[in-house]
């Protein structure tokens, strides 16, 4: 059994040894006060600002981050550091999947409003942005038609742009149940608890999460 203890929790003031009378066990303990945030931190900003792609291990280390400080106001003030360095990664499931880790692992401390702009910032990541580039599509399209004939192109361009708006959305919308399903599956690989994968990902039951083990 391992036990992870935050920034706040210092090497040589917890137990490993745990008796309970008729049992006795010993727990694997990783002190996160061990490490240096604000290098960690640094490094983290000049990969991403250079471009590079984050490892799977270094995803997993940014996603804990915060949590190495030592007070709570620390770990929210680098939640939203955080939040704006993932911003700036390119690849859509990239962002999601660190964004949602940080509301699984730093549930107990992320400010409500942080909690709430992260969430709407996952649902728009990829949805959100299609789905204004066909808008911003179908307008420039009337645009050019209403040219040669004004009020045909316009009846015209409302309707494709209904119609391409409707499937855009539907198929925007299996793509992030996808997404979801593949992150909810990578935490569970990772051993998240199942409450706490409902807690970060809309959308999901808890059938649907079981299902996936």
């Amino acid at each position: 059994m391992i036990v992870i203890y935050t920034g706040s929790i210092r090497r040589g003031t917890t137990r490993a040894d745990v008796d309970m009378g008729c049992l006795q066990f010993t727990v694997e303990e990783v002190f996160l006060s061990d490490l240096d945030a604000q290098e960690i931190e640094t490094r983290f900003q000049r990969k991403i600002h250079s471009g590079e792609i984050l490892s799977d291990e270094e995803q997993m280390q940014f996603i804990i981050l915060p949590l190495v400080h030592k007070t709570k106001e620390e770990m929210q003030d680098c939640i939203v550091r955080c939040f704006e360095m993932v911003k700036k990664i390119d690849s859509p499931e990239i962002q999601r999947f660190l964004l949602s880790g940080l509301i699984v692992f730093t549930d107990k401390v992320i400010r409500r409003e942080d909690s709430e702009r992260i969430k709407r910032w996952i649902e728009m990541t990829k949805v959100g942005r299609l789905f204004e580039e066909e808008k911003q599509k179908a307008v420039q399209e009337a645009i050019k038609k209403e040219k040669a004939d004004k009020k045909k192109a316009l009846q015209r361009a409302s309707a494709d742009k209904e119609r391409a708006l409707q499937k855009a959305a539907a198929e925007r919308k299996q793509e992030l149940l996808d997404e979801k399903i593949s992150i909810a599956r990578k935490f569970l690989m990772d051993g998240i608890p199942v409450d706490s994968i409902l807690k970060c990902i809309d959308g999901l039951d808890r059938a649907e999460i079981e299902a996936l083990k």
